[in-house]
């Protein structure tokens, strides 16, 4: 319960390529889906991060580390899920909705003229924590020393060599 509480934002961008004629339509919509995994890669490195934190530069204070920024790609589709996790809601949100637009800024400076990436849903300031999740802990805590203590119980059954009845003492 002394733990600080963690927030997560989420934001969710369509990776696409840009397409010249129709012939290119279907090859765009299964290269989508890769480029979305490997998207997502590249937003949880320090490129990406560092990028983010001068877009939001003045908005909120320098990168103290306590923010994580990954990405996962939506299955079978060219979804890229931005999550940023930290302590602070309202700059959590801050720093989902900026990560879209670096990884844009990122693709154009590595001279990938076709590939975009679109906002779909912009992140909202969180209301809960999602960590530490106090409830769930202590009922997994009670659950797992319950279980333990049973196979303890049993071992020391199977092991112990004490007497028990009178039967077993004329034995």
């Amino acid at each position: 319960s002394r733990q600080t509480k963690a927030y997560e934002a989420s934001a969710l961008g369509r990776v696409q390529q840009r397409i010249t004629t129709p012939t290119e339509a279907y090859g765009a919509i299964q290269t989508g889906q890769l480029l979305a995994e490997t998207y997502a890669q590249i937003v949880g490195g320090d490129t990406i991060r560092r990028r983010v934190f001068s877009l939001v530069k003045g908005t909120i204070p320098s990168d103290t580390g306590q923010m994580g920024i990954s990405a996962s790609p939506v299955q079978r589709l060219d979804l890229l899920l931005i999550t940023v996790r930290g302590p602070n809601p309202t700059q959590d949100a801050i720093v989902a909705n900026a990560a879209p637009r670096a990884l844009a800024g990122f693709i154009r400076e590595t001279g990938t003229l076709r590939d975009q990436i679109v906002p779909i849903d912009r992140a909202e300031v969180p209301t809960k924590p999602v960590a530490p999740r106090l409830k769930l802990d202590l009922a997994l805590a009670i659950l797992l020393g319950l279980v333990f203590n049973a196979g303890l119980a049993l071992v020391l059954e199977l092991v112990g060599d004490r007497v028990r009845q009178l039967e077993e003492l004329e034995e």
